[in-house]
């Protein structure tokens, strides 16, 4: 293990620690398809490492592999957890080390992708690629249309600028309303985050699909390989 700062500026010899910081506080560096964070490790022989889209480093003669899975409630969506927590990637029985494709908090469920091809996760995951995810979310009591309008034309939240969206209410009466809400951004819980700001309790909340990719009939905790076929329409090849 070397931390990602000493192998930017000594191993790749493109920038200085200092600066390789500063690539990395800038979101242009990202390892195994996921941003990087100031004072991350990586692993030389395992990792991708890409910078503003390049690969500058990559495991050697491994076999790519990509994953659905149905990560239930409860379960942390990320490789490891410093406090013990299982995560997501504990329900996969296989040899390969894989990587979280993007994150599910903990109190939500539905579909997520484990892999090793770091292109594959690069694409589904920079906001540049704005690949859609789809929702199907529950909420407490009748949601008006005018605050249905009001999200899908974006907006601030407490000075967080969040981007439109698709919405298609599914069903609604007075004990809840469910909708499907299909984001191409995506930022840390903003679901949860608007539905707060117009005062709706998430009951549930379940990611279907991403892409055209979708769960299926997979059950919590439940994962299948995907066939090329798919990885290759995820990649948009």
């Amino acid at each position: 293990m070397i931390r990602l700062n000493k192998f930017l500026a000594a191993k790749v010899n493109i920038v200085s620690r200092r600066k390789a910081d500063e690539m990395i506080a800038a979101g242009k560096v990202w390892v195994n398809g996921q941003q990087a964070s100031l004072g991350q490790q990586i692993n030389e022989g395992e990792d991708e490492i890409r910078v503003d889209g390049r690969v500058i480093g990559s495991p050697q003669n491994q076999t790519k592999i990509a994953i659905a899975i149905y990560k239930p409630r409860g379960v942390i969506s990320s490789a490891v957890d410093e406090d013990g927590r299982k995560t997501v990637t504990e329900l996969v029985d296989i040899d390969t080390r894989l990587y979280p494709v993007g994150r599910l908090d903990k109190d939500s469920e539905g579909l997520m992708i484990l892999t090793n091809d770091g292109d594959l996760a690069l694409k589904l995951t920079h906001p540049r690629y704005q690949v859609a995810k789809t929702y199907r979310v529950l909420v407490r009591g009748r949601v008006k249309p005018e605050e249905l309008r009001k999200w899908q034309d974006g907006g601030k939240i407490d000075g967080e600028q969040y981007g439109p969206v698709n919405i298609k209410l599914i069903d609604t009466d007075d004990s809840g309303t469910e909708l499907d809400v299909v984001l191409r951004e995506g930022k840390k819980r903003e679901i949860r985050e608007i539905m707060g700001s117009m005062h709706l309790w998430v009951v549930r909340l379940c990611r279907v699909k991403i892409g055209n990719l979708e769960i299926g009939d997979l059950k919590p905790g439940e994962w299948r390989r995907l066939a090329e076929k798919e990885v290759q329409n995820l990649r948009g090849d």
